[in-house]
């Protein structure tokens, strides 16, 4: 197995199957050139008050002086801390999917601004949903992937 292949091989190569990744699985997360001399990977909480101090305030010259430039390509990972943050996998999960509707960045931008708002709920899913639609996902897409990781 390597990277954009993938090869199953039985009995001897009696059958061969080779699937081609045709897309990125990061390209909705990424910002930035694909072929940037440096790939920075940032993990981070969407609930965690750090993270949010981050990216409102760091990231933003990050993003100025070195993806735009054409110098970083900057890719987003969830790292959930769960025994801290209770809501943190639901806020991942929204985003991934306002990710599969190129909706990702926007979404990661209000989680932050408004994580005062969401992090605290018991049931944090309708909230969530909300800030991908205000960051211009779908609904009804959000909603089919979060229930069951399609759309």
């Amino acid at each position: 197995m390597y990277f954009g292949r993938v090869r199953i091989l039985l009995a001897g190569a009696l059958l061969t199957v080779v699937a081609v990744q045709t897309a990125d699985p990061l390209d909705a997360r990424s910002k930035g050139r694909p072929d940037a001399p440096v790939t920075v990977y940032e993990m981070a909480d969407f609930q965690c008050p750090a993270c949010r101090t981050f990216a409102t305030t760091v990231l933003p010259t990050l993003e100025r002086e070195f993806v735009e430039t054409g110098k970083v390509r900057w890719v987003f990972i969830n790292l959930p801390l769960t025994s801290i943050h209770a809501n943190a996998i639901a806020a991942a999960e929204v985003a991934v999917c306002a990710g599969r509707q190129g909706r990702f960045w926007p979404t990661h931008d209000l989680l932050y601004s408004e994580q005062d708002d969401w992090a605290r709920l018991t049931q944090p899913r309708n909230a969530l949903i909300a800030l991908a639609q205000r960051a211009g996902a779908d609904k009804a897409k959000l909603v089919a992937c979060v229930n069951g990781g399609t759309a």
